[in-house]
């Protein structure tokens, strides 16, 4: 009996060591939340690297191949890289099931950071060869695929893919990481660059006349809004830039999608069906549409396309990554996760290549030259409206691939048998 009680003491004292104190566990969760968050913000930030350098390259014609045409490469590119990411996608989602996530997931970044310093240090060395550039980006496609499935599976381990916490975790480490970042800008930034050190009397006497020159000058005055718009290519850059307002959307969108989820008991089938519905009758309206009114639709396709793709990949695939035929093993989390993000990349590299022939990008210069000083006009024209359609199409075909599962969430709201 008292050996009983002794073997039953030690048990609780071995548990009680291992169990974490609830606060304890609370803020471990909110610093791992917090590290995956920022983590996986660097992985985005150097996978659209080469989407901000593209159009430089392109006017410096810096890639040379005898294969392939400038039009071609970096669409090619962009290709061979999502090619890679989809199938490195499964391959991480089965590694990060069976490794250290966290020795793993670093040694993912290591491996993003040197192939981004070598684009970079071969860039410096003069290298214009465009298949070194294209195995290059292949690499990082592959490596790019280890930070989703490993960070999805990190918080799903940590309960932190609850519904009803998700789109709160991304506001709370929103404002975290821009409290932390303030903090940087206030201690560490010096808005004005202090003058170069003076060495001798001459120096001394050019900056005192220029110090005399500066006080009979007037201080700098703002311009109006209105003035601002007519300096040269303002106008051209601010529409430019309104194609961002999809990723602005698209964020507003993953918040908007879980927090009506929640609401809506967890039927995510149909809220992701009724989305991609709303977001195909958008783009219709976007033929012929004016640059402000393009830019109004491309933020509201991003609310209504990036709710569906928040709750696809995380939700979802925590779901799934748990389901009750695996008998909670949870060391399918990354495996699931990599499957629906690696097919959803599949899909995305066919397209780069399909919405380039179907687009049918071409220059057609006009001989309106009055002098042989006046530069030639060469527009450039696409079938847009053709990769619109071609886009609603692909909507469809989503929608139809959840049909079965939205009847199956109405039949059980309604308590209708199956």
């Amino acid at each position: 009996m008292a050996e009983s009680v002794a073997k039953q003491a030690g048990m609780e004292g071995n548990l009680q060591r291992h169990v974490a104190p609830t606060s304890s566990l609370n803020l471990m969760k909110l610093r791992t939340f917090v590290i995956t968050f920022t983590t996986y913000a660097t992985f985005h930030v150097a996978r659209k690297s080469f989407s901000s350098i593209k159009g430089e390259l392109s006017r410096e014609q810096w890639m040379v191949s005898s294969l392939t045409s400038q039009s071609n490469m970096y669409g090619l590119m962009d290709m061979v890289f999502l090619g890679f990411y989809a199938v490195g996608l499964y391959v991480s989602g089965m590694l990060g099931d069976r490794l250290d996530l966290r020795k793993f997931l670093a040694g993912g970044m290591v491996g993003v950071a040197l192939v981004l310093v070598a684009f970079g240090m071969a860039g410096l060395a003069n290298i214009h060869f465009f298949w070194f550039y294209l195995a290059l980006w292949g690499i990082n496609g592959a490596v790019q695929s280890v930070g989703w499935p490993a960070n999805v599976a990190i918080i799903i381990l940590y309960g932190l893919a609850d519904p009803t916490l998700a789109w709160k975790l991304v506001m709370l480490a929103s404002g975290s990481f821009m409290l932390m970042q303030s903090a940087v800008v206030y201690v560490f930034l010096v808005p004005v660059p202090p003058k170069p050190h003076l060495h001798d009397d001459t120096d001394v006497q050019e900056a005192s006349k220029a110090a005399i020159d500066e006080d009979d000058m007037c201080a700098p005055e703002g311009i109006s809004f209105s003035r601002a718009w007519m300096i040269p290519g303002v106008a051209s850059y601010a529409v430019a830039y309104a194609c961002i307002l999809y990723d602005v959307g698209a964020i507003v969108g993953s918040v908007v999608g879980g927090y009506v989820t929640d609401r809506m008991g967890g039927r995510r089938s149909l809220y992701i069906v009724s989305s991609l519905c709303l977001a195909g009758l958008d783009m219709q309206f976007l033929f012929g549409a004016t640059e402000h009114m393009t830019g109004i639709l491309l933020f509201l396709t991003g609310i209504l396309m990036g709710g569906p793709e928040m709750l696809i990949t995380t939700t979802i695939s925590a779901d799934l990554g748990t389901h009750a035929s695996l008998a909670k093993n949870a060391q399918a989390l990354a495996t699931v996760t990599g499957i629906i993000d690696g097919t959803g990349s599949i899909g995305a590299a066919l397209a780069q290549y399909v919405v380039g022939r179907i687009a049918n990008c071409h220059s057609v210069c006009e001989d309106t030259a009055l002098t042989d000083l006046t530069p030639r006009v060469c527009p450039t024209t696409c079938a847009w409206d053709s990769v619109f359609f071609m886009l609603q199409g692909c909507v469809v075909v989503g929608m139809l691939s959840l049909s079965g599962l939205v009847v199956q969430e109405t039949r059980a709201a309604w308590h209708l048998p199956g």
